[in-house]
């Protein structure tokens, strides 16, 4: 029996197992995270040929709550359905950060209730015990809000795996709140120990957010703070060796060695791959914006850092690309969130500058300038994007606007709220004329 006939005969066998679907109601067993496979779980849930529907269930006081304060972040209670199959209790809380709740509370940024017709979610499968549905721990449903093609996260995770990043799996997912339509959604995968598991020999190793082997000032990382960044094998006396050792011999590298060392450490193809990528197509809030910290020094942003085990190499991971390929022909350099300078540029002698919110050059970043050291290994990795994704985003583009267009189109015949048809391919649009502009601009650096 295949996977997909064996989950239809579960779905029909749980119709007359499941009787009571209040939200108030438990359901402490589900057969679908009975299966021994979750690789294949998850490969139904991130079958890129499909729109599912999910459902959220949660009673009017508890949905009222978050509502009235989504910056609060705080998990309610509630059930979860994936085409009728159900698990509860999970949590339930609203996401996201200073540039997503500016339009859509009544106080932005710092709170007040709920403005836009959708926002971003989070459910917390684990909120209760420890297990998983679908072979996930939590399912990460991003609004879109600020990107009106609604492509723009997909098509860049697309990118970078295609060019062999490891980077999430996206899908886009119809969402009922209580029988109603919220919206169309982009779920994202969680970056966790479920991720690293299903993407890498050995998932078992250390994963951090947003935590950088050197400091601002070209010291290793602290202990603590790879402590409090750390992701995964929180429980289990973790060993911080390769992150600490890593940025140890950063520190103490020079001009002539600062090569070997990260030939040592890191994947050097996957690393300068997802550099040319980011660069490639604008990816301004990702790991090579260096952020003012306030205190005259500056640190990245958006990225995990896992170490594999087996290989016994760290590998950079990139996260959230809602502001990719925006303005790629006419940068907005007074824009706080806009890079300053292209791939291994310094701009005011790494002083901090720009307006808004400084940034500091990331090539003045002594692993960053490393890695801009390997000139002719970037360049054929240009040329890879050049020959290959490039060739094939039209089609897969058209794919995905063929899957879209009934679903953008039904949402707005029921809620005009939502994102108007018309509307919708006037960004579609914008988002191809940025593509066409992104490979101009390559094939410029490829002719120098």
């Amino acid at each position: 029996m295949s996977f997909k006939h064996s989950l239809l005969l579960i779905a029909v066998i749980s119709i007359f197992l499941k009787c009571d679907k209040s939200p108030s109601s438990v359901d402490n067993t589900h057969p679908i995270d009975e299966k021994p496979d979750k690789r294949a779980q998850t490969e139904y849930i991130f079958n890129e040929d499909t729109i599912r529907t999910y459902e959220i269930l949660i009673d009017s006081a508890s949905l009222d709550s978050i509502d009235n304060d989504p910056v609060a972040e705080q998990y309610v209670e509630g059930k979860f359905i994936v085409e009728k199959d159900t698990i509860g209790p999970v949590g339930i809380r609203y996401k996201g950060n200073e540039g997503a709740w500016w339009n859509c509370v009544s106080n932005p940024p710092v709170g007040g209730s709920k403005t836009c017709e959708k926002l971003s979610m989070k459910i917390k499968i684990n909120w209760k015990k420890d297990t998983t549905f679908y072979g996930l721990k939590k399912f990460q449903l991003h609004s879109m809000n600020t990107d009106r093609s609604q492509l723009r996260e997909r098509l860049g995770y697309w990118f970078y795996r295609k060019m062999g990043v490891t980077a999430p799996r996206v899908v886009h997912v119809l969402l009922k709140i209580n029988g109603k339509y919220a919206g169309l959604f982009a779920h994202i995968e969680q970056i966790d120990g479920r991720f690293t598991r299903y993407h890498f020999k050995n998932g078992k190793g250390n994963l951090y957010k947003e935590a950088w082997p050197i400091d601002a000032n070209g010291k290793a990382i602290d202990k603590s703070l790879l402590m409090d960044r750390l992701e995964t094998n929180e429980n289990e006396s973790p060993d911080f060796k390769m992150m600490q050792n890593f940025g140890l011999d950063l520190e103490k590298s020079t001009d002539s060695t600062i090569q070997n060392v990260i030939k040592k450490w890191m994947n050097v193809e996957n690393t300068l791959s997802l550099a040319a990528v980011c660069y490639t197509l604008d990816d301004d809030d990702g790991p090579f914006h260096w952020y003012s910290d306030g205190n005259g020094g500056a640190y990245p942003h958006n990225f995990y850092f896992y170490e594999e085990p087996a290989e016994k190499k760290l590998y950079l991971i990139p996260w959230d690309l809602d502001h990719m390929l925006s303005k790629v022909a006419n940068p907005e350099l007074g824009n706080a969130v806009e890079l300053i300078d292209d791939w291994g540029e310094i701009t005011d002698s790494c002083k901090l500058c720009g307006n808004g919110w400084p940034q500091r050059s990331a090539a003045c970043d002594k692993l960053v300038a490393g890695l801009v050291m390997f000139k002719d290994e970037y360049k054929q990795i240009l040329r890879k994007i050049d020959e290959g994704p490039f060739n094939q985003v039209d089609s897969i583009l058209a794919k995905w606007e063929v899957q879209l267009r009934p679903a953008t189109t039904m949402l707005y015949e029921q809620n005009a709220n939502f994102i108007a048809p018309d509307s919708w391919d006037r960004y579609l649009n914008s988002l191809k004329r940025e593509l066409t502009d992104a490979r101009l601009k390559l094939k410029k650096k490829l002719d120098q």
